[in-house]
């Protein structure tokens, strides 16, 4: 499934920006709750609100640095 894809496109985009952050969502994530973990997302998102709250939680790591 393209969503196992993930995990080793993460590590290539990870060789160029370390700090990068991969929220995944869609139909693979809604029916199984632990496949972002398999493809070393950072997150999931099962709707709008999902990603605004994790981009605000970003952003108040940033500021905690």
């Amino acid at each position: 499934p393209p969503a196992l894809k993930i995990k080793p496109l993460k590590a290539k985009l990870l060789a160029v920006k370390p700090d990068l952050k991969i929220m995944v969502g869609g139909a693979p994530f809604r029916f199984d709750k632990e496949l972002y973990k398999q493809v070393d997302a950072d997150a999931v998102g099962h709707n709008v609100l999902d990603i605004i709250d994790y981009l605000k939680s970003l952003e108040v790591s940033k500021r905690n640095l």
